[in-house]
């Protein structure tokens, strides 16, 4: 029986996007390198329950990136509504496009702690199931 690869272990390969900023020097582009945190999940079976943990991390992570891009808009339009000038407003365009990167890597951060914290918790239940059924 031939062993299936873990699906989510391909978004691993987005890390050498990251391997490239380095290279670069481009800030934005070595946030790509938490990416390569997904090659731990290559082993790992893709069951059913593993995609509904999939499924809860990603809906809790959705939620975190949809409240924190709100900020991030109110914050821009009260920024436009008092007309910043224009020596300073092009430090602060660059400033909003790196917010909204680093809003995306505390959302996808959030994503990788919570699967990791639903891995651990069926772990841990998987043990305790165990350890109650030695005689």
């Amino acid at each position: 029986m031939k062993k299936r690869i873990n699906p989510i272990s391909y978004l691993g390969w987005l890390g050498i996007v990251g391997v490239i900023g380095i290279n670069t020097g481009d800030f934005m582009l070595q946030l790509f390198l938490i990416y390569f945190i997904f090659f731990i999940y290559r082993n790992m079976p893709a069951d059913e329950l593993f995609w509904l943990n999939i499924r809860k991390s990603a809906t809790r992570a959705f939620i975190l990136e949809i409240i924190l891009n709100s900020v991030m808009i109110i914050l821009i339009t009260i920024l436009e509504k008092y007309n910043i000038s224009s020596a300073i407003s092009s430090a602060i365009r660059i400033s909003i496009i790196r917010g909204f990167g680093i809003i995306f890597l505390i959302a996808l951060l959030f994503f990788i702690v919570m699967l990791a914290w639903y891995g651990k918790q069926e772990r841990k239940s998987v043990e305790d199931i165990y350890d109650n059924n030695k005689y």
